[in-house]
């Protein structure tokens, strides 16, 4: 393997988390939304860094796609930087909930996981789009479900929690 195969290989296996032996898509995704919660922790994660990182992840997933292609396969099991792109998207309402967000960081999680597995409601459409946009729509829109349920619930206890 090139120093350039290492490279590529490092990226879309997010660090390397993709390859875990086992579950290696819930191990990317649990990195990613642990570098979330960390950043927001230390008061650096803004709706723009979020955005910024889910659209430099997509990115990378869309230019490094050919070369997934040619070296790893359709879709392979090590690559996860699309769900890592996938659950930063699921985290975007977290920024705006106020309380203590390690919850909603915890039910991103799980939720994102759920949906990117199961791939209801039409997520699994997404994988038919060639080379690194297949990988990584079906994860973004995983995503943005779970983001609109995160923002349902929030919006839901928010209004339970209004006097009478």
């Amino acid at each position: 393997m090139t120093p350039r195969d290492r490279l590529h290989q490092m990226i879309v296996t997010f660090g390397w988390t993709g390859l875990f032996p086992i579950v290696p898509g819930t191990v990317g995704s649990a990195a990613a939304v642990a570098l979330a919660a960390a950043l927001h922790y230390w008061g650096a994660l803004s709706f723009w860094v979020l955005i910024g990182m889910t659209i430099g992840a997509g990115a990378l997933n869309v230019i490094l796609g050919p070369w997934i292609n040619e070296k790893m396969g359709k879709d392979p099991r090590p690559v996860v930087i699309d769900e890592a792109a996938g659950q930063w998207i699921s985290c975007l309402p977290i920024l705006f909930i106020t309380g203590t967000p390690w919850g909603w960081f915890v039910a991103a999680f799980f939720l994102f996981r759920l949906f990117d597995i199961t791939k209801p409601l039409g997520i699994k459409w997404w994988e038919r789009f060639p080379q690194g946009w297949g990988i990584l729509l079906d994860d973004c829109v995983a995503g943005c479900y779970v983001a609109l349920l995160l923002t349902g619930a929030a919006w839901w206890m928010e209004l339970l929690s209004l006097p009478n």
